[in-house]
Parts: structure tokens; C-alpha cells; sequence
């Protein structure tokens, strides 16, 4: 069964696989990608791992589709058959394909190896968009020097001052993150913030630097990593002011509200891990509190990260019963939007609670849903509220 046959099989008006938010939106662009019609606009529950998740794998989509098949008795497609269809396919055609392969199935290593195939064709006929994402499955793939070659492409196409920012800024993700190649990243991007200083407006990817540069501070000389810390810690605080006064300029909600408040809320849950390894838990509570406060008016469709790590925060502090009520809040968004690892990493939260909280019996239910109910669609969570 190819990619083609497995979408077919998901017939319009039936309600086993309808009645699913995530599954339905899911099939429905992948339904729309085989009839030619593409578009970016999607929401949290079928987002585009190959652009909304920098380089991060996840098993997500795989596990999700896995699970689902089995309740409705559904034959998974075969690896074969879906990487003959996507080198059968017309080249103009292949990375919006790829990108419904990832999302549906979570296959990133078939698409890479078919990317890879017909490299050639890529370079010459994909969109700047296209070029973007197949860039970003390379790194995932830590294959850096497509990566960086297809990133490269990709700034050469482009005519959008905006978006050849952020091409920018994912290349000094793969420098950085992949190449490990860190002179090479402050050269790069010293040429990212001489295009930030010729702007007039400083935008996110001011901000998203300031993130990037502190990551790198985090990862650097470990004798002095103390200091490292207090620099990454004030480059977090000034990208956050960025981005706060640029959210604030808003009367509406429209998407790039919505795209700024998730960076708000990356960079809010990278300055919790710094807090925390300073020992400073009460301003690290604080930062996650105005965080799921922020998310919660803006995008709320990133609630669950947000919740998670609150929930984390009260673990560390002793405070079990929040822990447990918060977590088991970020559970229920997680299983809104489909996120598999999020689910179950945030169960793991919560049975830890109840064992600290001499709740044994409670601990080993909500550890063998980690098996029994891997995607949230069998167990009712809301008994284990205290």
C-alpha cells in the first residue's frame, strides 16, 4: 500500500476516524496535497514538522498514526511502497509530498533518503518554501552540508527581506546545532546582525539570536560556566523584551501575533532551565506563570509545553499535588494536539508526583497508560485531579 491508497482509505462520513480533531485535520491535508492544493495555514494539530520544530525529530506523528491504525484495524502503508511513490512523483510536486509523509505518517527517513535521490531536480525547480523545509529535514537528518546547501538556495531565490532572515537564522542553527562549527556561527552571524542594524524594525529574529547565542554560551568552556550562564541569562531577558514590545503593538490577533508568542514562549522555557540550574526557582515559576498567562491570550495552541514545564517546576519545588494537577492540565492539551511524546513524558511527571506523594497505587495506573493509552484516546485523566 503506497501513500496514495493508505490517505484513500480514510473515507469521507466515517465517523471512526472523523471524530478525531488531529486525525481529520491530518488526512485532510494530506488529501489535498494528492489533489495538487497546498496550504501553509495550519493549525498546532497538524503542524509542519519540517519548519515549526527547527531540527528536532520527533516520533510524534509516527506513534499517533500507528495507535490509530490499530483502533480502527487499518494496515499501515509500506516504507517501500510510499519511497517508490515519492521518486515516481513530478518534482515540482515533491515537497509539499514529503512534507504530508512527515506529517501523517512521521517517515523523515524515507523522505531524506528520496531527497537525496533527486537532489539534482531539487536545487533547479523547488520554491524558496520547498528549499526551506527540505534544508531543515537535512538537518534533522544531520546531514549539515545539504543542509547548509539547500539553505543557501534557498537565500540566493528568495526576494523577502523577512524571510531571508530567517534563512539566515536556520543557517546559524546548522552551524551551530549540526556543524558544531562555532567560528564559523559568529561569523555568519555577525553578517545576520549587520542585516538586523540596516533594518528598521528589529523583529523576532533579534531576538531569536539572542536565544541562539546564549544556547551556544550554555554548550561553551565549561570553566566558566557559571558566567556563561549570566550571559545567556541576560541575552534571554533581552530577547524577551524584544519580543514582548513587538507583541505588544498589536490590536488583533492574526498569525504573526500568534508566531511571535510562540518564540516569546520558547525563550521564556529556556530561560526556566537557566533559573533552575541557578537554583532560582521561585523566578523560574514566575517567568512560566506569565508564560501559560501569554499563551493561554495569544496561542494557546502552545499551552501544553507551557503547562508542562510549570508542572516540572512545581516537581522541583516540592509542591507535588500542583505538580500533578498541572501536568495532568498539560496532558489534556497535549492530547488535543496530538503530541505523543509530550503525553507521555508529562505522565511520567505525574506518576513521579504520586509516588513523592505516597500515592503508589495512582503512580502505577499512570504508568502503564504510557503503553496501554499511548495517545490519550482511552483513559479518562480527569479521575486523578486532587
Amino acid at each position: 500500500m503506497n501513500f496514495t491508497q493508505f490517505i484513500g482509505s480514510f473515507k469521507t462520513g466515517d465517523a471512526s476516524w472523523e471524530e478525531s480533531p488531529v486525525l481529520f485535520e491530518r488526512i485532510h491535508i494530506a488529501k489535498n496535497i494528492i489533489k495538487g492544493i497546498y496550504s501553509n495555514k495550519r493549525t498546532i494539530k497538524a503542524p509542519e514538522y519540517l519548519t515549526d520544530f527547527g531540527l528536532r525529530k520527533t516520533d510524534s506523528p509516527r506513534i499517533f498514526i500507528k495507535e490509530y491504525c490499530k483502533k480502527l484495524d487499518k494496515q499501515m502503508p509500506s516504507v517501500l511502497e510510499v519511497k517508490k511513490e515519492l521518486l515516481e512523483l513530478d518534482i515540482r510536486d515533491l515537497g509539499d509530498w514529503i512534507d504530508g509523509v512527515v506529517l501523517v505518517l512521521g517517515d523523515y527517513d524515507s523522505s531524506y533518503e528520496v531527497l537525496k535521490e533527486r537532489m539534482a531536480d531539487v536545487l533547479k525547480e523547488f520554491t524558496v518554501d520547498n528549499l526551506i523545509k527540505m534544508a531543515t529535514l537535512c538537518g534533522i537528518e544531520n546531514d549539515a552540508s545539504t543542509a547548509l546547501k539547500l539553505f543557501n538556495q534557498a537565500h540566493t531565490k528568495c526576494t523577502d527581506r523577512e524571510t531571508k532572515e530567517v534563512i539566515l537564522h536556520r543557517i546559524d542553527v546548522t552551524l551551530l546545532k549540526r556543524e558544531k562549527n562555532i567560528d564559523e556561527f559568529f561569523k555568519h552571524s555577525n553578517s545576520l546582525i549587520t542585516d538586523i542594524n540596516l533594518s528598521n524594525d528589529l523583529g523576532e529574529i533579534a531576538a531569536l539570536l539572542n536565544n541562539l547565542v546564549a544556547f551556544q554560551l550554555i554548550l561553551s568552556n565549561q570553566e566558566n560556566h557559571h558566567n556563561n550562564l549570566i550571559l545567556a541569562r541576560l541575552l534571554l531577558a533581552n530577547g524577551k523584551i524584544i519580543l514582548n514590545n513587538a507583541i505588544n503593538k498589536f490590536t488583533h490577533i492574526n498569525m504573526k501575533l500568534t508566531e511571535l508568542v510562540r518564540y516569546y514562549s520558547q525563550i521564556a522555557i529556556n530561560q526556566v532551565q537557566i533559573e533552575i540550574e541557578l537554583n532560582n526557582i521561585d523566578i523560574a515559576k514566575k517567568i512560566m506563570l506569565q508564560d501559560v498567562e501569554m499563551v493561554h491570550k495569544y496561542n494557546d495552541e502552545y499551552l501544553s509545553e507551557a503547562l508542562s514545564s510549570l508542572a516540572y517546576i512545581y516537581y522541583i519545588d516540592k509542591q507535588y499535588d500542583q505538580a500533578v494537577n498541572t501536568a495532568l492540565s498539560a496532558i489534556d492539551e497535549h492530547i488535543k494536539i496530538g503530541n505523543v511524546i509530550g503525553i507521555n513524558e508529562t505522565k511520567k511527571l505525574v506518576t513521579a508526583s504520586f509516588y513523592k506523594m505516597g500515592e503508589e497505587e495512582k503512580a502505577k495506573q499512570i504508568l502503564k497508560t504510557i503503553k496501554s493509552d499511548p495517545i490519550g484516546i482511552l483513559e479518562n485523566y480527569d479521575k486523578y485531579y486532587i
